[in-house]
């Protein structure tokens, strides 16, 4: 029985003995991961951080530029309607104004025409 336990003792040694190389090597390995992620937090809090709070502060000051473009747009829709019914009037007038120049213009040329005929027959 003794030997039997020996025997025992001997085979639980060897096979104990990979078992707690492997397990060494594990807690190295996570030794490693652990390094690793704390590298990884301190580059996000030293370098990310910053960097979102400067994309923050660009969507907020481009949100204020696309008020102000919608605000200016809208501005200029309503000058160009302003200005149109103004052009509306104008094209107006100067319609008229061609329409009685025309006719003034007409009637001079006209009777410049009919004058210069008449020197040239008594020619």
């Amino acid at each position: 029985m003794e030997s039997q336990l020996e025997i025992l003792t001997t085979v639980s040694w060897v096979l104990l003995m990979p078992v707690g190389v492997l397990l060494v090597i594990v807690l190295f390995k996570l030794a490693f991961i652990l390094h690793g992620v704390s590298e990884f937090w301190a580059v996000a809090r030293y370098e990310l951080y910053p960097t979102l709070k400067d994309l923050r502060q660009v969507a907020s000051r481009a949100e204020i530029l696309s008020e102000k473009a919608v605000t200016g747009v809208e501005t200029l829709e309503k000058g160009v309607e302003a200005a149109g019914q103004g052009v509306q009037k104008i094209k107006g007038f100067s319609e008229g104004f061609a329409g009685g120049f025309g006719g003034v213009a007409g009637t001079f040329l006209k009777a410049m025409w009919e004058t210069a005929w008449a020197r040239k027959d008594k020619r």
